[in-house]
């Protein structure tokens, strides 16, 4: 049992500069990360709501066209 908590434990002479750099790497990738999962959520957000203002742009044009007959064309009504 005592040679296990040994290889647990880390050693006085364990390279500390290694930890350091690999705690700043795991810091850039953490923050590059979180970026690109940001931007990532924000085109899926934009991608949404284009597809929503095309389909109410499809809904209007159909009713345009469904009431269309209700109005006069403007190249029958007289210049004023």
């Amino acid at each position: 049992m005592s040679n296990e908590q040994n290889e647990e434990l880390p050693t006085s002479s364990a390279n500390t500069e290694g930890k350091i750099i690999d705690t700043t790497s795991d810091r850039t990738f953490a923050k590059y990360r979180s970026l690109i999962i940001s931007e990532c959520g924000f085109k899926i957000t934009t991608t949404e709501s284009y597809l929503k203002r095309l389909q109410n742009l499809r809904k209007e044009l159909t009713y345009i066209n469904e009431t269309d007959w209700m109005f006069e064309p403007l190249d029958k009504k007289p210049s004023q």
